[in-house]
């Protein structure tokens, strides 16, 4: 159901669907993000099994909307009804201008949930990851490890990296590849870094089948 007041989340990630007695546990970051919008339909991504169950019951068109997306979900899930629900309230008779859609995450440092305006981000597929040179830097994700220009860097180094990298050469361009079996949180906690601290960032996010 649409709200008129601002949805309050709670800090532990934790997010209750109380009609039907589901949860959802929505990634965590120390990247900090808005957190006040007010006019909204929540839309939740959960494990049901193997598979994904999705909770959009309620959504308004002339809202923003809310994306609670289970951490532990992979790409492979998540995106291809990420495209379809964006593209449904985008095609909508009821689509207002100025409404966005939102990924919902837990701000560790601020000690409450964000909200991460995601429509600038489009998702393209490919069959692997292009190689980093002069102009063109690769961060690469997947369930094991992150790399930047085939070097491993840890997540919580990776402001600093992608800010070295302006440093050294302020024109470059970094894509981001992410393996389609990474999980959210594992997606997430890099996409926030790379979205906000990228200065010449390509709007496309390359999910690698």
């Amino acid at each position: 159901m649409a709200s008129k007041s601002i949805v309050l989340f709670i800090i532990s990630s934790l997010f209750f669907i109380s009609c039907n007695r589901k949860s959802v546990n929505v990634p965590l970051s120390a990247i900090s993000g808005e957190t006040e919008v007010y006019d909204n339909s929540p839309v939740w991504f959960f494990k049901e099994g193997d598979t994904i169950a999705i909770n959009k019951g309620g959504l308004i068109s002339s809202t923003h909307w809310f994306f609670a997306i289970e951490k532990e979900l992979p790409l492979r899930l998540i995106v291809p009804n990420l495209q379809k629900l964006r593209t449904k309230k985008k095609n909508s008779i009821h689509a207002k201008a100025g409404t966005h859609n939102y990924f919902v995450y837990s701000d560790t440092l601020a000690k409450k949930n964000s909200f991460f305006n995601f429509d600038a981000i489009h998702y393209k597929y490919d069959k692997h990851a292009k190689q980093s040179n002069a102009l063109q830097h690769i961060l690469y994700v997947n369930k094991r490890t992150v790399l930047l220009d085939e070097k491993q860097v840890t997540l919580n180094e990776l402001k600093k990296k992608i800010q070295e990298t302006y440093r050294k050469n302020p024109k470059a361009v970094i894509r981001l590849y992410v393996d389609e079996q990474t999980n959210f949180q594992e997606y997430l906690a890099a996409a926030l870094p790379f979205e906000k601290f990228a200065i010449a960032k390509d709007s496309i996010h390359y999910i690698i089948q």
